[in-house]
């Protein structure tokens, strides 16, 4: 039953990411692609994709929700990254490119690491402010500061998110598994600040999930499906290769499930003969918790 307890701990471990530190109407930096390799993602950014080894991603500093009592006004606003997220999956990284080799000369990477201020949702678009990045430290900084704190802008509280700058990341060619990129947290390093200059909390800082599959899932028709899902474009009609675990939708726990079946031993041709009846799925996982007993 080894296969079966890992398939469920991967599962669990899947939905924990994408669901700790969610609450309603609270201060939240998050951090989601809009673009891969160049090409924007339909239905905008998102904070998690399946991606191949050596994918680009755009990835965008959001901010949501920070006045709750509709009095707060945001001035000033700070973002650092936590470098030892970047290497958080199962072997190799997911970082900026370029990434050590301006560190070791100290300087600012600046092709990865900025802020678009011309950007119209940039959360102090049309006020005057002071933007400024730092990438020569290893944990890049964005931040914002307004000239005049009393015109900071206050959230509709409805989940609506504001950009606050772009960090370009690389899929290392042995990168695997499932990466949680972040945000050094502590007001010192992740926080907002209002018109008084007191800092806005509680801020929950929300990680990016990046699944890098042990296949290159390009080259299989009903897993090209199942990654449009994942990224904004969901199957209208998920069937049994697509929704694997009979959800109604397809998700990260049905990757979770594929993921480890495309890895098992080859069925028998008892279990492939079951397949063709309709049940695939039951036979593979049977299969494979015979292998791991």
């Amino acid at each position: 039953m080894r296969n079966s307890v890992r398939l469920v701990c991967k599962a669990a471990c899947i939905v924990g990411l994408l669901t700790a530190g969610v609450s309603a109407e609270v201060a939240t930096f998050s951090l989601e692609v809009a673009a891969i390799n160049s090409t924007s993602l339909a239905g905008g950014p998102v904070g998690r994709v399946v991606v191949n080894p050596g994918d680009v991603l755009t990835v965008e500093i959001l901010v949501r929700d920070w006045s709750p009592d509709q009095k707060e006004r945001l001035a000033a606003f700070q973002t650092q990254m936590d470098p030892q997220t970047y290497a958080s999956g199962s072997s190799g990284y997911v970082k900026p490119p370029n990434f050590e080799p301006e560190q070791t000369s100290q300087r600012d990477n600046l092709e990865n690491c900025f802020i678009d201020v011309d950007e119209p949702r940039f959360i102090h678009a049309g006020i005057q402010s002071i933007p400024l990045t730092d990438s020569v430290s290893s944990g890049y900084r964005w931040t914002s500061i307004l000239l005049r704190p009393q015109l900071g802008p206050i959230s509709p509280q409805d989940g609506t998110r504001f950009y606050c700058g772009t960090l370009n990341l690389e899929v290392s060619d042995d990168a695997e598994g499932i990466f949680a990129i972040g945000f050094i947290e502590g007001t010192n390093n992740t926080g907002l600040r209002n018109q008084r200059g007191l800092a806005i909390t509680p801020v929950i800082c929300e990680p990016l999930i990046v699944v890098v599959p042990r296949i290159d899932w390009r080259s299989s028709a009903v897993v090209e499906t199942m990654i449009g899902g994942l990224n904004g474009s969901p199957d209208p009609t998920p069937g049994k290769e697509t929704d694997i675990d009979a959800s109604g939708e397809v998700d990260l726990t049905d990757l979770a499930w594929l993921i480890d079946l495309v890895n098992l031993p080859p069925p028998s041709p008892e279990k492939a003969a079951e397949e063709a009846e309709g049940e695939g799925v039951e036979a593979y996982v049977t299969e494979g918790e015979n292998a791991g007993e």
